[in-house]
């Protein structure tokens, strides 16, 4: 089983992926990103987050105790150390974490499935805004921050997509508290990307091992799988992880530090905006109408991976309503 928790070699990793970005057909439209400076990267421990951590507090800038960290392993599971961003990649003929990947995004059977998977891969790579195409800017993002908040202090701007607070909320949602990820802001190599990079690559190249990448029946559901269960999870392995925060005092970052928010809440380097921010307008779980001062992105649901005959059109559902509402 190849070993993907441990990560390195960023240069290799951005000539590679531009590469496979020239070679590979992506079934997902391309994203609006911006260049971000450079951060190196790190292992990342799974764990779960069902909402069974303690309460904690937001942990200070301070309790971060070193930047994206040295000696690890690259996903071919071979020991190396962190190069820098000028050293040139291993030779291409190499079996390396760059085929691995490249297999693992070719081996993915649903167009969903590629598109999530792209996300992760292109901020990883460049770092920036990814924003779904059928999402609409509703503030400037230079709006989506403070302005006390140093911008060079943050590494990760993510929004929350669901924080059901009622006792049957495992019936309706995967995590009790949810980060969406049709909108991210990011660093590139940032240590979140690299584990859910990792992560993916593992269980696909798993299940395709295992003659279980069938499109009809996966052995997990796509939440799970690309979507925001296992970005959520990815998200809280790196709040939690001892290599960058001091864990000294035995507190948790869970679901209860962002239930409620109204306004960003900045942790180490990560930066988690209220509900409000990228799902105004849903009417449930406390999320404000998009003309709310906090309503930054608003998502109209369309699924543009979905064949045509699928996807759900806002004006054309508008209109039919318009009709029952007149036949009545």
């Amino acid at each position: 089983m190849l070993s993907l928790r441990k990560a390195a070699v960023i240069a290799a990793f951005l000539l590679g992926f531009i590469y496979f970005l020239q070679t590979t057909r992506s079934s997902s439209a391309p994203p609006r990103t911006a260049a971000s400076p450079p951060a190196r990267r790190p292992e990342t421990p799974k764990q779960d987050v069902e909402g069974t951590a303690p309460r904690t507090t937001a942990i200070s800038d301070s309790s971060v105790t070193r930047p994206y960290p040295p000696p690890r392993q690259n996903i071919a599971g071979k020991q190396t150390t962190q190069k820098p961003l000028t050293e040139k990649p291993p030779p291409p003929s190499e079996k390396s974490w760059r085929s691995n990947v490249i297999e693992a995004y070719e081996a993915l059977p649903l167009p969903v499935l590629k598109a999530d998977f792209f996300r992760y891969l292109i901020l990883l790579a460049r770092g920036g805004i990814y924003t779904d195409i059928d999402t609409t800017a509703l503030q400037s993002t230079t709006d989506w921050l403070p302005e006390d908040l140093p911008r060079s202090s943050i590494g990760l701007v993510v929004g929350i997509e669901a924080d059901p607070d009622r006792d049957d909320w495992k019936d309706w949602y995967s995590r009790r508290i949810q980060f969406c990820q049709w909108t991210i802001q990011a660093k590139p190599g940032h240590p979140v990307l690299v584990d859910i990079v990792a992560t993916i690559t593992e269980d696909t190249l798993q299940m395709k091992r295992k003659g279980l990448l069938n499109r009809s029946k996966l052995p997990k559901s796509i939440v799970e799988f690309t979507g925001p269960a296992v970005w959520t999870d990815a998200i809280f392995n790196y709040l939690n992880n001892p290599t960058y925060f001091n864990m000294a005092d035995g507190r948790n970052v869970s679901w209860e530090s962002f239930t409620g928010i109204e306004s960003a809440k900045k942790i180490g380097d990560v930066v988690v905006l209220p509900i409000t921010s990228f799902s105004p307008g849903v009417q449930q779980m406390g999320a404000k109408e998009p003309d709310d001062p906090m309503a930054f992105v608003k998502h109209e649901f369309e699924g543009t991976w979905k064949p045509p005959s699928e996807r759900i059109h806002p004006e054309r559902e508008n209109q039919n309503e318009e009709e029952r509402d007149g036949a009545s």
